[in-house]
């Protein structure tokens, strides 16, 4: 039985995904040659295997490309939940907890029997209506 994905996997082409590897393992090749140590020879292997597929034989490259696009699909679902929950623990709470603490009326929403109607009166000239956007 064959299952449908809701949303298909979308990758870059094949040649692009092959020269990113490439820089990345060379980067991980030559690192260690910046605290003076000798470099990382299977770092550079894979990065001229890369190379080389991605400039003659892109295809090749494909299933790699797309298990690497579903798996920064995958890394997206479990990171963005962690970072709106961090945003939310941040930003929105602390002020909510703040309003809660210090109860201002800011919206003027207080009852008062007395009062005839809760209109607030403004005074509008035609200066205060140039520029309103």
């Amino acid at each position: 039985m064959e299952t449908k994905q809701k949303y298909p996997v979308r990758t870059g082409t094949d040649r692009s995904f092959g020269v990113t590897f490439t820089v990345f393992f060379l980067l991980v090749a030559l690192l260690p040659v910046l605290k003076g140590r000798p470099p990382r020879l299977w770092g550079g292997g894979v990065a001229g295997l890369f190379l080389i597929l991605s400039l003659l034989r892109p295809p090749v490259l494909h299933p790699l490309n797309v298990l690497w696009a579903r798996f920064g699909r995958l890394l997206g679902r479990v990171t963005e939940p962690v970072f709106a929950a961090v945003i939310y623990g941040i930003a929105i709470l602390p002020f909510g907890l703040l309003l809660k603490l210090f109860k201002p009326d800011m919206m003027k929403m207080q009852y008062n029997p007395d009062a005839k109607t809760y209109w607030t009166v403004r005074e509008r000239t035609a200066s205060s209506m140039k520029n309103q956007y």
